[in-house]
């Protein structure tokens, strides 16, 4: 119950510094669009949360735009389309370094501000069937691991963890799926 309410009361204060100084300022939208994670993930979650505080305490409707990897999220942004965007740390670094994908001269560096960071602890990491024989990072050699083409955020998080095991993406095989919502990728030899 503690970690929800401090959630609920970051996503209040949060959902403030995104509104306009002057909330009785003639030029502030009636709407406004927030890209964010794909229906059904966490992140989603958050993200209606935040923009019905938005709604509720500024007055200002938010149009929440799903889209499944970081280049999809940014796009609209940049654009001027939507608003704001709903990144995971690792997304905003890549995308505010110029690193990854976002290392090409039309993606990256962006400018980009942090307005809230949620800072109660996410869960990320790789996970196999029980009857895999995948016990440790290192087994995973050879095996198929999943590549999220747009992901910067995945690739690097992936890699990371492949490292840890000693190995490289050379090592496994990449199956591209098209977000972490696609159908689960068994490791198979």
């Amino acid at each position: 119950m503690k970690v929800t309410s401090k959630l609920l009361w970051l996503i209040t204060a949060a959902a403030l510094l995104l509104l306009p100084a002057a909330a009785g300022a003639a030029d502030v939208p009636k709407m406004i669009s927030a890209t964010t994670y794909t229906v059904g993930s966490t992140g989603y979650a958050i993200s209606i949360g935040l923009c019905k505080a938005i709604e509720e305490k500024g007055g200002v409707k938010v149009k929440v735009v799903p889209a499944g990897t970081d280049i999809a999220k940014l796009m609209p942004v940049r654009a001027h389309e939507a608003s704001f965007s709903i990144l995971t740390g690792a997304g905003q670094f890549m995308a505010s370094r110029g690193l990854q994908l976002f290392a090409a001269p039309n993606m990256g560096p962006q400018r980009l501000r942090l307005v809230w960071a949620c800072n109660l602890g996410a869960v990320a990491g790789m996970m196999t069937r029980a009857d895999s024989g995948i016990k440790t990072l290192a087994d995973l050699k050879g095996k198929r691991v999943a590549f999220i083409p747009g992901s910067p955020a995945c690739t690097f998080l992936h890699g990371g963890y492949l490292a840890f095991g000693g190995l490289d993406w050379k090592d496994v095989k990449k199956v591209k799926v098209s977000s972490w919502k696609a159908p689960a990728i068994p490791p198979t030899a």
